[in-house]
């Protein structure tokens, strides 16, 4: 499963890389803001700091992976997953936001869905140890001792 501090590395790296797009910039300080408020696992005001952001630039996918990041931490995972399709469907190519909807897939008990968004997530990042863990996770809830512990290496070595 993703670790608060992976994720949010993974969260970082995804909106510093999308700095140079058509972002509005005042849309881009609102989700730096809510990256540091998740940092310091400020759920509530972190959500506030995506709102306003999507607000001003509805098709920002870092803010709905953020939000749904915050949504995933309060265990609204209604919420959670909505944003984070919202970000896929934005860039369906954003594996920080697919291997978070799989995080979000494993809290709620869907397994095998889980590890369908980890492998996702792999695919477009094969260096995401944390979708390597996520997916050792789910294999273990389902009983297959022999893919999670395959799954767990890989993860210890990536």
């Amino acid at each position: 499963m993703l670790t608060l501090r992976s994720s949010l590395v993974l969260l970082a790296c995804s909106f510093i890389a999308g700095q140079s797009s058509g972002q509005p910039q005042e849309a881009r300080q609102l989700v730096e803001q809510g990256l540091k408020l998740l940092r310091a696992e400020d759920y509530d005001n972190a959500t506030k700091s995506y709102d306003e952001a999507i607000r001003l630039d509805p098709d920002n996918a870092y803010a709905y992976y953020g939000r749904g990041y915050a949504w995933s931490h309060k265990s609204d995972f209604d919420k959670a997953m909505k944003d984070l399709h919202k970000a896929i469907s934005i860039d369906p190519n954003y594996a920080p936001a697919i291997s978070a909807r799989g995080s979000v897939f494993l809290k709620s008990g869907k397994f095998y869905d889980a590890i369908i968004s980890f492998n996702s997530a792999i695919r477009l990042n094969p260096n995401d140890s944390a979708a390597y863990n996520g997916g050792g996770c789910a294999w273990l809830q389902l009983g297959d001792c022999d893919k999670a512990i395959a799954e767990c290496t890989i993860a210890i070595k990536t």
